[in-house]
């Protein structure tokens, strides 16, 4: 299944973190919640371009980060190369 909005944001994906500004804010923040060695399997929905990944990689064991875009992959694996990095679509996920 396709998202709509998928394609502006892989058209967008260079662009992203220098115009997210409120998000890479509320990433930092929300960051702070988690607990710090957590010892278990996480995975992030829509991690883009992995501005909250980066403030987790370091308290989390094993992180999964996705996202619908090949394109915020892409730049997601080159700045949080520890996270194992998948395409997936969040609102199509099988439970």
């Amino acid at each position: 299944m396709l998202v709509h909005n998928q394609p502006r944001f892989g058209l967008r994906a260079q662009e992203y973190d220098k115009h997210a500004r409120v998000q890479a804010q509320m990433a930092a923040w929300l960051a702070e919640w988690i607990p710090h060695e957590f010892d278990g399997d996480a995975i992030e929905l829509g991690a883009g371009t992995g501005l909250l990944t980066k403030h987790a990689r370091g308290k989390l064991r094993r992180l999964k980060a996705t996202d619908v875009s090949e394109e915020m992959i892409a730049i997601g694996r080159q700045q949080v190369p520890e996270a194992h990095w998948e395409r997936a679509d969040a609102t199509a996920l099988n439970g």
